[in-house]
């Protein structure tokens, strides 16, 4: 299914209301057109207990947890092998919100979005990888599946400012694609 004009920024929703029918089901897909024509698209994800930060790099499926933060897949690359990444995304005074149970959100996949990058990143067009706390930082000379994350690029001129801070990047519908490659190095 796919929802044209849907609102992903409605904040986090709780377990209780995706049954009372306020969330999508997970794995729904949403487009929203900008005034400037531009779309963005997101994808509904299932969370779980957790403090979730607005701007944070997610898996939707595949490694581990469906809904769980990006990190530098060291550990077990085969693990996050083609599982796709978005960019966690609600609206809330604080850009956090904590669940003391499983919750419901959207993940933008495509489009400009606002993510948190590293301060090191600077380069407009840069590839980036995953970092700690599902934070993007430059996919150059990574030697973990964290540099094999392909589809986000950086879209700014300068660097965001004090680590780590939100910045524009562009997504493509980000994915891990495999194991490390030592051409990045």
């Amino acid at each position: 299914m796919y929802i044209i004009g849907a609102n992903p920024y409605n904040g986090l929703a709780t377990k209780r209301e995706f049954l009372q029918g306020k969330h999508s089901t997970p794995g729904v897909r949403a487009a929203v057109v900008g005034g400037d024509g531009s779309t963005k698209e997101f994808v509904a994800i299932k969370l779980a207990a957790a403090t979730w930060i607005n701007g944070t790099a997610i898996i939707i499926d595949g490694a581990g947890a469906p809904g769980s933060v990006v990190t530098t897949v060291s550990g077990n690359p085969a693990a996050a092998q083609q599982s796709r990444v978005g960019i966690l995304c609600f609206s809330s005074a604080t850009a956090t919100q904590t669940m003391a149970g499983t919750a419901f959100g959207w993940a933008q996949i495509y489009g400009e979005a606002l993510a948190f990058v590293s301060a090191s990143v600077s380069t407009p067009g840069l590839q980036l990888g995953a970092g700690a706390s599902g934070h993007l930082i430059a996919a150059v000379a990574q030697v973990s599946a964290s540099g094999q994350l392909q589809g986000i690029t950086y879209a700014t001129a300068s660097g965001p400012g004090a680590p780590p801070a939100l910045a524009k990047v562009f997504l493509q519908y980000p994915r891990f694609s495999g194991l490390p490659d030592a051409n990045l190095a």
